[in-house]
C-alpha cells in the first residue's frame, strides 16, 4: 500500500460508514440472536473477567453447561476484548467496525496485486454485500469471515496461515471457517507443495487454538450434535430455485418481514448487478482451467444454497458427510463471495473507468443495504425487564422454567415496533435472564446442548400440562413455571408477559435415601420412583462451584440438578471424588449416615492442557518471528 491507494481506501471507508449510519445516530441493532444470545454471552463473560474469574461454567442456562467450549461466546477472540471492557451497545459498535474494517483491508491486500481500484472494488463488495449487511446481528458470523480473506493472502505462508486459521476459530462458528478455508485451500496450486503448506498451517493453528479446541472438542462429544442433525432440521430455511435472484438484489417488499428490517433476512445475499457484469467481463479473461473451476464452486455453492427444492441439491445434503452437522442452507450464502470479487476485480484491471466502476458498484450496494436494520435506544440492553426483576427479588436463586407454548411463541407486544421489540426481550427468550443471574431449566438458541439436558428439556415439553410438569419441576429446582397467555384480541398491543405458576419444594440438591438410589441410573422420567427424599442446603460462591450441606439419615446418595460434565470434582474433608451420572443428566455422590459437606469444583483437563499446548504454540511462533527477523536484519547488511 502506498499513499496513492488514500482515494479507494476513503471511498470505502465512507461507504461502509454510511451503509450503517443510523448506528451513529439513531441508537443500536438488537434483532434475533444478537438480543438473545450474544448480548447475555458477552455481558456474562465480561462480568465474570472483569472480577477476575474466567467463564469456564455457566450454571444459569441449560441446567449448566462449559461456557468457553460452547464456542459462541468467543472468550478468547481478540474482537471480543471490547465486551470485556465497554457496555454492550458500545463494544458491539466497537466490533463491528472493528471486523469489517478488518475484513476488508485483507480483502484490499488480497487483490491489490490487481491495481488499487480493482482491489477496492473487490474490497467493497465484501464489505457492503448483502450477506454481511444483513447478518451483522451475527456477531459470530462477522467475526469468523473477515479472516477468510487473509486465507487467500496467506495461503502460501504457513506461518501467518495458521495464525489466521487460529484467529477465525477463537471467533466462534466454525460452519463458515471449514469452507472458507477449504476454498481458500482449492484455489491454489494442488502440488504435494501447496498440501504440506496447508498441513503445517493447521498444526499451527490447531497448537495456538487448543486452549479452545480441546474443551470444544470435548463438549461437541457430549453434545446433542455428536452425531449429526435430522435431515428435515439441516434443510430448513433452504433457497428455491427462483430465489437466486437474489444475487442481484435483495428479494421482497420493502418491510416485509414483519419486524422492521428493510426486507426478509433469508432473501439478503446480493451481490449487484453491477458486480456480475464486471465477473462475467474478468471470467472471460481466465484461462480454461481456472474458469472452469470458477464456475464449478459457484455451481456448488447453488447447489448447497438450494438444499431439498432440487434432486442434486438434496442427494448432496443427505449423502455428503460434513452436511450432517450444519444447519439452514441459506446460511452459505456467503460461499461464491470472494470468488465474485475477484472476478469483478479482474474485469476492471487496467480499465480507464475503473474508478467509476467502483463509485456505481458502491452506491448501488449502499441503496440496498442503508437502513436495512431497525434500531432501539442504547437502554435496551440494560433493562431486564419486569419478568427479570421480578424473579431477582422472588426466586430466591431458584429455577424457572418455561412451557412449550411459551417457549415458541418467539414475538412481543406492543402498541408500536419499539414496544414489541422491548416486550420481546423482557420474556427472557434465549439466555436473556443471564446477565441477571437468573437460572432457567432451559433455554434456545445455542448451536450446542448437552445430550442430558436437552433428553430432560425434551422430556419436560412432551407432559400434557402444567400439572404434570409440577411433578418433576421440584427435582430440577423449579420455582416457577411461565405458561403463555394469548394476546387480548380486545387490546392485541397489550403488553402481556407470561403467566406463573409456583412450585412447591424445590431445591438444587437432595439427600436420596438407599432405596430409591436405583432410580437415579435411569432416565430423568423416573424421577417420580423416588420417596423419602429430603432437601440439602445449597450455596454457591461463584459459578463454577457450590456447596451441598446437610445430613445424611442413612446410606444413600446426594443428588445435585446440575448438569453432570467431565471436569467436576468433589472434595470431602481432604478426599477428591467424582460425581456419577444420574437421571441422564444431573450429578450424584455416594454418602455415608452422618454430616454432609460436599464441594464441588469445575476444573476441566482439557482447558488446563489446552492452555499450556497454546503458550507453547505462541512461544514457538515468537522464536520463529525473531529468527526471521534475524535474518532480515542480517541480509540487509551482507
Amino acid at each position: 500500500m502506498n499513499k496513492r491507494d488514500a482515494i479507494p481506501a476513503i471511498i470505502l471507508l465512507v461507504s461502509w460508514v454510511l451503509l450503517h449510519s443510523s448506528l451513529w445516530t439513531k441508537g443500536v441493532y438488537f434483532l434475533g440472536d444478537l438480543t438473545v444470545l450474544f448480548h447475555p454471552l458477552h455481558a456474562y463473560a465480561g462480568e465474570l473477567l472483569q472480577r477476575g474469574q474466567f467463564p469456564l461454567w455457566n450454571p444459569y442456562s441449560h441446567l449448566g453447561y462449559p461456557f468457553h467450549a460452547m464456542l459462541q461466546s468467543g472468550v478468547l477472540a481478540p474482537g471480543s476484548m471490547p465486551f470485556h471492557l465497554f457496555p454492550f451497545p458500545t463494544a458491539f459498535k466497537l466490533h463491528l467496525f472493528f471486523h469489517h474494517s478488518l475484513g476488508t483491508l485483507w480483502a484490499f491486500l488480497w487483490l491489490r496485486r490487481l491495481g488499487r481500484y480493482p482491489a477496492a472494488l473487490g474490497a467493497a463488495l465484501f464489505s457492503l454485500s448483502g450477506f454481511l449487511a444483513a447478518n451483522v446481528t451475527q456477531i459470530n458470523w462477522t467475526a469468523t469471515l473477515c479472516w477468510w480473506p487473509a486465507f487467500m493472502l496467506f495461503r502460501r505462508n504457513p506461518l501467518p496461515l495458521g495464525l489466521c486459521l487460529a484467529l477465525a476459530f477463537f471467533s466462534g462458528y466454525p460452519p463458515i471457517l471449514a469452507p472458507a478455508a477449504l476454498i481458500a485451500f482449492l484455489s491454489g496450486s494442488w502440488t504435494m507443495r501447496s498440501l504440506r503448506r496447508w498441513l503445517l498451517a493447521s498444526l499451527i493453528a490447531a497448537a495456538v487454538a487448543a486452549a479452545l479446541l480441546l474443551p470444544a472438542f470435548e463438549f461437541f462429544a457430549q453434545s446433542t450434535r455428536q452425531s449429526g442433525l435430522g435431515l428435515s432440521d439441516r434443510l430448513i430455511p433452504a433457497v428455491e430455485p427462483w430465489q437466486l435472484a437474489g444475487l442481484i438484489r435483495p428479494l421482497g417488499e420493502a418491510f416485509g418481514s414483519g419486524e422492521g428490517l428493510k426486507y426478509p433476512r433469508q432473501s439478503c445475499y446480493y451481490v449487484g448487478l453491477c458486480v456480475l457484469l464486471l465477473a462475467a467481463q474478468g471470467l472471460r479473461r481466465l484461462d480454461a482451467r481456472k474458469a472452469l473451476s470458477t464456475c464449478l464452486l459457484l455451481a456448488v455453492s447453488a447447489l448447497i444454497l438450494l438444499g431439498p427444492h432440487t434432486s442434486v441439491s438434496l442427494w448432496l445434503w443427505q449423502h455428503f458427510p460434513p452436511l450432517r452437522y450444519v444447519r439452514s442452507p441459506a446460511h452459505f450464502a456467503f460461499l461464491p463471495l470472494l470468488a465474485l470479487a475477484a472476478l469483478a476485480a479482474l474485469g476492471i484491471t487496467g480499465r480507464k473507468w475503473a474508478r467509476w466502476a467502483l463509485l456505481a458498484m458502491s452506491l448501488e450496494l449502499l441503496v440496498y443495504g442503508r437502513g436495512m436494520h431497525p434500531t432501539v435506544s442504547e437502554s435496551y440492553y440494560s433493562d431486564g425487564g419486569e419478568l427479570a426483576r421480578f424473579l431477582q427479588r422472588d426466586a430466591g436463586g431458584h429455577r424457572f422454567a418455561v412451557s412449550p407454548r411459551a417457549a415458541h411463541w418467539l414475538r412481543g407486544q406492543g402498541a408500536d415496533l419499539q414496544g414489541r421489540y422491548r416486550d420481546f426481550k423482557h420474556r427472557l427468550y434465549g439466555q436473556s435472564q443471564l446477565p441477571y443471574h437468573i437460572s432457567t431449566v432451559g433455554g434456545l438458541g445455542e448451536a450446542l446442548l448437552l445430550k442430558g439436558s436437552y433428553a430432560v428439556k425434551d422430556f419436560l415439553f412432551s407432559l400434557k400440562s402444567p400439572e404434570a410438569a409440577k411433578n418433576y419441576l421440584p427435582w430440577l429446582d423449579g420455582k416457577f413455571l411461565a405458561t403463555f397467555s394469548p394476546p387480548d384480541r380486545r387490546m392485541p398491543w397489550r403488553t402481556v408477559l407470561w403467566p406463573l405458576i409456583e412450585i412447591e419444594t424445590p431445591a438444587r440438591a437432595w439427600f436420596i435415601p438407599e432405596g430409591s438410589t436405583r432410580a437415579l441410573t435411569g432416565e430423568f422420567s423416573r424421577a417420580a420412583e423416588i420417596s423419602g427424599a429430603v432437601p440439602l442446603d445449597y450455596e454457591s460462591s461463584r459459578e463454577d462451584r457450590f456447596r451441598l450441606l446437610g445430613y445424611a439419615s442413612g446410606p444413600g446418595a446426594a443428588f445435585v440438578s446440575n448438569a453432570f460434565y467431565p471436569g467436576w470434582r468433589v472434595y470431602k474433608e481432604r478426599e477428591q471424588l467424582f460425581p456419577r451420572r444420574a437421571l441422564g443428566a444431573f450429578m450424584a455422590l455416594p454418602v455415608s449416615p452422618g454430616p454432609l459437606r460436599l464441594d464441588f469444583v469445575y476444573r476441566p483437563l482439557s482447558f488446563r492442557l489446552g492452555v499450556w499446548i497454546t503458550l507453547g504454540g505462541l512461544f514457538g511462533l515468537l522464536l520463529k518471528g525473531l529468527q526471521l527477523l534475524r535474518r532480515s536484519v542480517a541480509s540487509n547488511f551482507v
